[in-house]
């Protein structure tokens, strides 16, 4: 089973200065194993919106292999 978390993180841009986002893991989880698979940072700059977005991939099973895509078009919706 595939378990996806939100990481929240204190980032830097020389244009921006400091700033909170919210990337997105995924983890392979097996009985009392669990490994993280993969790490999408500074997806999110909104909190809510990347809880929404991990409890739906969640909810789906999505494959980790669809992730990138799937942040792709959910950035580009603006949803």
């Amino acid at each position: 089973m595939y378990e996806y978390c939100v990481e929240k993180e204190i980032l830097y841009n020389s244009q921006l200065g400091r700033y909170t986002s919210y990337g997105i893991s995924v983890f392979l989880v097996e009985e009392k194993f669990r490994e993280k698979l993969d790490y999408f940072s500074d997806v999110f700059l909104d909190e809510k919106k990347a809880s929404d977005f991990v409890l739906l991939c969640n909810e789906l099973e999505l494959e980790p292999v669809h992730l990138a895509e799937v942040i792709e078009d959910t950035l580009l919706s603006g949803k």
